[in-house]
């Protein structure tokens, strides 16, 4: 990039990237756009960038349901215990959403168990919500005992030497027809993940935020020059499977910003033009 002394730095994960750059540490990052739209509710000065990195999936044939359970319907849910990594983080917006509009759940008709601690200090969950942390077991060994009924996540363990088969299994085996019928019925391509900036420095050098765009989309096109940038049937749902600008994501980011407010993750329904810097190259619009 023209212009532009770039001085790499590498985290831990996408988690300490998140929680390094809550605390401005780095001009830009990536972050989980679920901490991201709390930390800017809070006025912590960050902007997006309509790039949006990491796990672009869909999220509802993740869940994993316990063996022993012998759920049938995601419905059975209710009054049962549900597993996820932490409540405020994307992917648990999107599950929260998914499995009230396909299934009649809101979050107050589950238990919760996380397993990691929430990116912000004071993230609580809202008032009505059964939950509790869980550091010391995994989902796997929450299911084997009988505390875990689902998790939103697809960490089950394989079967091991013994022969045990898994504690939790995938709700879904046919991930290809759950991402279908998801996307036919509300044309939300989940996303997680997006780069953000200092606002200071969006606003004050709008340039520089406009070569680190163009240096993501030129990224991608020498990516797609070598290998599909997904598996077939991903590419055959969406057409292009990282979308970037602001055009291209919008149903999904508005879609995201009303989930946010609904479910108490900001205080306010965020316009887009409140996320994302004041000047943007013609590319990301």
């Amino acid at each position: 990039m023209a212009g532009i002394d770039l001085q790499p730095r590498q985290s831990k994960s996408i988690d300490d990237t998140s929680r390094r750059m809550l605390e401005l540490e780095f001009d830009f990052g990536e972050v989980s756009i679920g901490t991201f739209i709390r930390g800017r509710d809070r006025g912590i000065p960050l902007v997006a960038l309509p790039v949006f990195t990491n796990s672009r999936q869909f999220l509802n044939v993740n869940l994993h349901v316990a063996a022993r359970a012998g759920i049938r319907d995601l419905s059975e849910l209710r009054g049962r215990t549900l597993g996820a990594p932490q409540y405020w983080t994307a992917s648990s917006l999107w599950q929260r959403q998914f499995l009230r509009d396909f299934y009649g759940l809101e979050a107050e008709d589950m238990s919760w168990v996380t397993f990691q601690p929430e990116r912000m200090e004071g993230l609580d969950v809202p008032a009505g919500v059964r939950h509790r942390l869980e550091t010391e077991r995994t989902a796997e060994e929450l299911a084997e005992a009988g505390e875990l009924d689902a998790v939103t996540t697809a960490s089950a363990r394989r079967s091991d030497e013994s022969g045990r088969p898994p504690a939790l299994v995938p709700f879904f085996p046919d991930r290809a027809a759950g991402q279908r019928a998801y996307y036919e019925k509300t044309g939300i391509y989940p996303l997680q993940y997006v780069v953000v900036t200092r606002e200071e420095l969006a606003d004050r050098e709008p340039e520089v935020v406009a070569q680190v765009c163009d240096a993501f989309v030129q990224a991608k096109e020498i990516a797609a020059s070598r290998a599909p940038l997904a598996a077939p049937e991903l590419i055959q749902l969406v057409g292009d499977p990282w979308p970037y600008g602001l055009s291209a994501n919008r149903k999904t980011l508005e879609a995201f910003v009303a989930e946010a407010h609904r479910q108490g993750a900001t205080s306010h329904q965020f316009r887009l033009d409140e996320l994302f810097p004041k000047q943007l190259p013609p590319s990301m619009t």
